[in-house]
């Protein structure tokens, strides 16, 4: 947002004010109104593949998927998903 003062211009910095998660989804609801929403179970992947610093440069919030019940196990599932679920059902041992 910009506030136009005769030829002086101020740049009015917009903020999180709100993160409220609904059916699977986080939104982000930005100080002049605006929302932005992303899937939780792709947020969560995201977090545990990089750095805190790095997830907060690219989506502008920090995010901890241990808040959100059962999310934290199923991301980290996905992104490291157990040696058994490949297994070769056909290998004898």
């Amino acid at each position: 947002m910009v506030l136009r003062f005769g030829r002086i211009e101020i740049m009015k910095a917009k903020y999180i004010r709100e993160l409220i998660p609904i059916m699977g989804s986080l939104q982000v609801i930005y100080s002049d109104g605006s929302v932005k929403g992303y899937d939780m179970i792709k947020l969560g992947c995201e977090w545990f593949r990089m750095s805190n610093d790095e997830f907060h440069k690219k989506y502008g919030f920090n995010f901890n998927p241990q808040i959100y019940p059962g999310l934290y196990e199923r991301c980290r599932e996905l992104v490291y998903p157990k040696e058994e679920l490949f297994c070769n059902p056909f290998q004898l041992d």
